[in-house]
């Protein structure tokens, strides 16, 4: 393996003169185990078997300290410091069990056992006769952090949560709250005799005559309860919207299907309002419509997450251009926002050559002859030839009456904008592109509202809608399977993690390279999950979603399995029961990246909540 190139540092510290030479002293405190502790984690029974040498037991010491410290520092602790961890040689090993060491077992190696007298883990840690070449030093170096908060950690802090101690036996009700709740009932309307009974009883309050008035009513009594929790005042009424919330979930579980195709039905309404389903993917929406409704309610509320992100930026683009007038800071917001543009052209959501409020050069315009070409393509089967000149108007209304094609707009208007900003000149901005942007943003305000709460309200359903099969059909699977895999995961990574950081140099094995790490990491899982091995299933997804995530990516795994929805539940299921026998080993392994990308999309909002709340 050749050398890496690493900095500076890294090679003062290797050059340093020769290891440290102990004194009499200084050895009998090496042999005696002396305990050390992190800020918030400690070991307090360190213990070395009698064949290894100080500097060795030394070097060790040294190693656990920092992965304690840096595991303190990403959050990961353990509850209890009296779990014995004991460093031995085989000599050492077969003298403490009484047992010899089977044969071809690859060092160093280790093993986690629970004292049921003092109640707590025991580590082992057999380690080979020399320590320097890299591959020992690396799996050393994993297997203690493995052992320590992969598995002892989630033993300690995950598996006595009520999600895994019954063992999915019980039904997960989705997390909503109260803020949650009255979005649900301000947007959809789902039946509940108990709901029914008290907005007959309240009509008369506010004047209002059923069934004509419903919607006004409900939306009086969502600002009466709203008023109430803000002022923590909303009494029993906090009982009856839970009661009502459970209506629903009830519902869903009994009729799944009524409820998704009347979600489907009020989404399509929304939709005559935001044209977020195109042309373009008309097709697939109604093909999800027909086969798989949940997918079709998914997919759209991707839709309504994906303009939240977009109207976001714009609000804060707005904010930054009233703020600042540095060059450096106006040029990175001219950077981002072509960027935005730019996907929005190649995702195909805007066409800018159908818009009349942008200027057509001969390129657009030629475009635009060809369109029809393409839409073609996107007519309803059967269209009788005469009808097609109407469905092409229709379709080119869609693109342009698109809330895509307004964030355009508004994106083209603040690029002008920063242009003007840049040139010292904004006296050259056109009166339009002023009242197009004031325009713009006056509606996006007016829209924000209800796309939000159309965006909790999917989530709600898709959280609660993730369900097991019927009990009969259920296979349960094993909480040590979901420990393996979080523990290889995480010792994967965080090992990773640990080598870069600037403090631990001495740590890195010679001629270390972090891509043939990963390449190495990959291959193996990407092996186990060829040969079936379930719990190797789940490692995949991990690995996909750390993948995915940006900063923080093990803190945010960490956080989905502390705080499990019932998405979490159901994608446990999917990814880690038994193969059925008419299963397709290579469709499980196809559908992980829609898995990825359902349990990033649950925890969202919670993880970013939880982000603010730590900051």
């Amino acid at each position: 393996m050749s050398p890496v190139g690493f900095n500076d540092d890294f090679f003062e510290e290797r050059f340093k003169p020769a290891k440290p030479v102990f004194d009499e002293k200084t050895l009998k405190e090496l042999n005696q185990g002396r305990v050390f502790t992190s800020k918030n984690a400690e070991l307090r029974n360190l213990r070395f078997s009698e064949g290894l040498d100080p500097q060795t037991v030394h070097e060790l010491k040294r190693l656990v300290r920092a992965l304690l410290e840096y595991a303190d520092l990403r959050g990961f602790r353990l509850r209890d410091a009296n779990h014995p961890v004991f460093f031995t040689d085989i000599a050492g090993y077969e003298k403490e069990s009484g047992t010899r060491l089977p044969e071809n077992i690859p060092l160093p190696a280790s093993r986690l056992d629970f004292l049921a007298v003092s109640k707590v883990y025991s580590i082992t840690v057999i380690l080979p006769e020399k320590l320097e070449s890299s591959e020992v030093r690396i799996n050393l170096t994993r297997s203690l952090f493995s052992k320590l908060f992969g598995e002892v950690h989630f033993l300690e802090h995950i598996q006595p949560l009520e999600f895994y101690r019954q063992q999915f036996n019980e039904e997960l009700e989705s997390s909503a709250g109260i803020p949650e709740i009255l979005e649900l009932l301000s947007t959809f309307e789902f039946p509940s005799e108990r709901f029914q009974a008290r907005l007959d009883k309240e009509a008369s309050r506010f004047g209002f005559s059923l069934p004509k008035d419903s919607k006004a009513l409900i939306m009086e009594l969502n600002r009466e309860w709203k008023r109430q929790w803000e002022n923590r005042g909303l009494g029993e009424d906090e009982e009856f919207l839970k009661w009502t919330y459970r209506d629903f979930c009830q519902l869903l579980k009994d009729n799944p299907g009524r409820i998704q195709k009347l979600m489907i039905e009020q989404v399509k309404k929304l939709d005559e309002q935001l044209h977020l389903i195109l042309p373009h993917d008309a097709k697939g929406y109604w093909n999800f419509e027909s086969e798989q409704p949940l997918q079709f309610l998914r997919a759209y509320a991707n839709r309504l997450q994906e303009m939240h992100s977009l109207l976001g930026f714009i609000e804060e683009l707005e904010h930054q251009l009233g703020e600042t007038e540095e060059v450096e800071i106006l040029s990175g917001m001219l950077a981002s926002l072509l960027l935005k543009m730019r996907d929005l052209r190649r995702d195909g959501k805007v066409r800018p050559y159908l818009m009349p409020e942008i200027k057509q050069n001969q390129e657009m315009i030629n475009r635009a002859s060809r369109f029809p070409l393409k839409m073609m393509k996107w007519l309803p089967v059967g269209c009788p030839i005469e009808s097609w000149n109407e469905e092409f108007q229709k379709m080119k209304k869609q693109y342009n009456h698109s809330i895509y094609a307004k964030v355009y707009l508004a994106l083209e208007a603040m690029e002008q904008k920063i242009r003007s900003k840049l040139k010292g000149d904004e006296s050259t901005i056109s009166e339009n592109v002023d009242q197009r942007l004031k325009s713009m943003l006056a509606i996006f305000r007016f829209r924000s509202s209800l796309m939000d709460q159309w965006k909790t309200t999917l989530g709600i359903l898709l959280d609660s809608s993730e369900v097991l099969p019927e009990e009969g059909n259920r296979q349960f699977i094993s909480l040590d399977m979901i420990r393996k895999a979080w523990a290889y995961l995480l010792s994967a990574h965080i090992t990773l993690e640990f080598y870069r950081h600037s403090a631990h140099l001495e740590f890195v094995p010679e001629g270390f390279q972090s891509s043939q790490y990963l390449r190495s990491i990959e291959h193996f899982i990407h092996k186990k999950t060829q040969e079936g091995i379930n719990h190797y299933h789940l490692v995949l997804l991990l690995h996909l979603i750390h993948k995915e995530s940006e900063d923080q990516s093990l803190e945010f795994l960490h956080f989905c399995l502390v705080h499990p929805l019932g998405t979490l539940h159901y994608l446990l299921q999917k990814t880690m029961v038994p193969l059925g026998e008419n299963e397709n080993l290579q469709n499980r392994l196809d559908q992980m990246p829609r898995h990825r990308d359902t349990l990033l999309y649950a925890y969202q909002k919670s993880w970013h909540e939880f982000l603010v709340e730590n900051s």
